[in-house]
């Protein structure tokens, strides 16, 4: 709350500071409200936009009340107070004999240390295994390297493996695969439809599945390569109906993305609800894009709701950058066909089959993109000795 000076003194009602400034040119902030006081002490003003404190209605001085201060719940403050609670998985027996050894060397090493605190110093990730590293606060000592895992022998040169890594990818191994999201590689399918038969036997198939942000991709590409007829997007010059069309191609596939994913939520992955819909989106959308938009819109999933605010023509970014609004693109019947077996592309039953889990691969991506750009394949490392 914000108080601007004044001639006489004044108090407000739920606080014991007295809020006469020092100096007449001063302005003097109090604390926030919580939301329980906030609703005691303001009402909403005549225009229904913003609040008002009544005491202060009669108060010689400038009262702004500020936002109220929301206070969280005090489980919610004790959970989210120490940020750094993290869980690992360690082997029950390790930690124990860990929890004996790090005692016994503490008191020969430093035996006048006698209420050692520890912490860790140092951890390494093995898989799903860890490798801790502690010491003592009140002193010098600093452990030695414990292995939270046990060991497996495999008989070849290098680091042994951890045996929860064993069990967990011999898990992975064991589990059938049906399908795979790829982003149009088949060495991926090919690698796990080979393992998957020396487990299941030689007719095991793994299905390929595309990938929605890949075939949005394929979706603008293919709609940039469209040609649609001289009149369909307003313009002067070449170089703006060009970009028209491409903004208008984005729209396309922004749209269609967002159509399948409500459809997705709203029939829970039901493919054979989302099925009988398709056609019928297909078509509506046709039609806003040719200046229909009217109540096939407002009762469908197609992302626009009719009217002028809830239109899609006012909530595309795409559109709105370049002025169109409802009615300013003027398809051909030729045109109408380009745009509707774009949106099939997305918005059909073969591409629901090709899609049946609306699942990309952007998180391997990220990683593999990660991994090249700190080990690219131009870098060679030194041989080993």
């Amino acid at each position: 709350m914000q108080v601007s000076s004044a001639s006489s003194k004044s108090e407000f009602t739920n606080s014991t500071t007295n809020v006469l400034p020092k100096k007449p040119t001063e302005s003097l902030w109090l604390p926030r409200l919580t939301e329980k006081d906030f609703k005691l002490y303001s009402k909403e003003s005549y225009d229904k936009k913003s609040y008002v404190a009544p005491q202060t209605e009669k108060c010689a001085t400038t009262v702004k009340l500020l936002r109220p201060h929301k206070v969280s719940d005090d489980y919610l403050d004790e959970y989210l107070g120490d940020t750094n609670t993290e869980n690992r998985t360690v082997d029950r027996d390790l930690n124990i004999l860990m929890m004996n050894n790090l005692i016994i060397c503490h008191i020969n090493e430093s035996p006048h240390c006698n209420v050692p605190h520890f912490e860790l110093v140092q951890e390494t990730q093995w898989g799903l295994g860890w490798i801790w590293e502690l010491k003592c606060t009140k002193c010098k000592f600093i452990s030695e390297k414990y292995k939270m895992f046990r060991e497996i022998e495999t008989g070849r040169p290098g680091r042994k493996s951890a045996s929860i890594n064993y069990g967990f990818q011999t898990g992975v191994i064991n589990s059938n695969i049906d399908y795979c999201t790829i982003d149009g590689d088949a060495k991926s399918v090919k690698g796990l439809q080979e393992a998957m038969q020396e487990v299941f036997g030689p007719l095991w198939s793994v299905n390929r599945l595309a990938d929605t942000i890949h075939r949005g991709q394929s979706q603008f590409r293919e709609g940039i390569r469209a040609n649609f007829s001289v009149g369909m997007f307003p313009g002067v010059t070449k170089a703006q109906k060009n970009d028209i069309k491409t903004a208008f191609v984005n729209d396309i596939k922004l749209r269609s993305h967002g159509i399948m994913r409500s459809l997705f939520m709203k029939y829970n992955g039901d493919r054979q609800q989302i099925s009988k819909c398709l056609p019928g989106i297909v078509r509506y959308v046709v039609n806003c894009y040719s200046g229909n938009c009217g109540d096939t819109c407002r009762w469908s999933i197609t992302l626009c709701n009719g009217g002028k605010k809830t239109s899609w023509w006012y909530k595309s970014i795409n559109l709105n950058s370049h002025g169109l609004q409802n009615g300013s693109l003027i398809p051909t019947d030729r045109d109408k066909l380009l745009i509707e077996s774009l949106l099939e592309m997305k918005l059909s039953q073969s591409a629901l089959d090709q899609m049946k889990f609306f699942s990309n691969t952007n998180k391997c991506e990220s990683v593999n993109r990660t991994i090249s750009t700190y080990l690219p394949k131009i870098r060679i490392s030194p041989a080993m000795p």
